[in-house]
């Protein structure tokens, strides 16, 4: 129906805004935690991940990224400082949601993550299941697929105390539909920008749909 195509193409981007805010907020941090800790070139460094083989196939994929990108600081690091690749605060603009979350996923000291994560009030492995999620959540939005009744195949964590904005709201019982989803991205938007519409846009979308959606989009029931 073209009512509910309307509304799906909708809900996308609203969705896609909020990923794009989280994958923003999370590249800049991990390039400024890890670079604060490690040095310009962090993110080369073998022992600052727990998995060499990953990190490795995590590299030559940056490395991919990095001769298709047009941008001219990349150009200009090459020439003038003779680096192969660009320090991490300028590395992390050019790399894709899925090679971020690769990176955060290998970050080898507890610590590290847990500063990461904790800029939004969540753990570390909860961080890492948001972005997995995250990055399969935006590859069905950029491909326009069907989002509002789908029965997602990667999941998110459900929290069982903490951050309470997540856990008071999210519907155990619907774990592989879209209702969780904007219940984690409604708590990382406020963190991100704190005087945000979102949620206020979400809700008068939902609103102004005539058809029964919610039931088939995991809210929980009312009451």
């Amino acid at each position: 129906m073209w009512g509910l195509y309307c509304f799906d193409r909708q809900l996308r981007t609203l969705v896609m805004e909020a990923l794009k805010r989280l994958e923003i907020s999370v590249r800049s941090h991990w390039a400024y935690i890890l670079g604060h800790e490690y040095g310009a070139q962090a993110y080369e460094i073998p022992s600052v991940f727990r998995n060499a083989q990953r990190h490795t196939s995590a590299l030559n994929r940056l490395d991919d990224e990095l001769a298709r990108s047009h941008e001219v600081f990349v150009s200009h690091f090459k020439n003038k400082h003779n680096t192969h690749r660009p320090p991490i605060w300028a590395v992390c603009e050019i790399m894709t949601f899925g090679l971020l979350s690769r990176f955060y996923e290998n970050i080898g000291h507890e610590h590290d993550r847990k500063k990461i994560a904790g800029i939004y009030g969540i753990s570390p492995d909860l961080m890492k299941s948001l972005l997995e999620h995250g990055v399969y959540i935006r590859n069905l939005c950029a491909h326009h697929a069907r989002l509002w009744n789908r029965r997602f195949t990667i999941t998110v964590a459900i929290p069982k105390r903490h951050p309470s904005t997540i856990a008071n709201s999210v519907n155990p019982l619907s774990r592989r539909n879209v209702y969780n989803t904007l219940v984690f991205l409604a708590h990382i938007v406020d963190i991100v920008e704190p005087q945000n519409q979102w949620t206020h846009r979400l809700m008068a979308l939902l609103r102004e749909q005539q058809l029964p959606v919610t039931e088939k989009m995991g809210f929980p029931e009312a009451g």
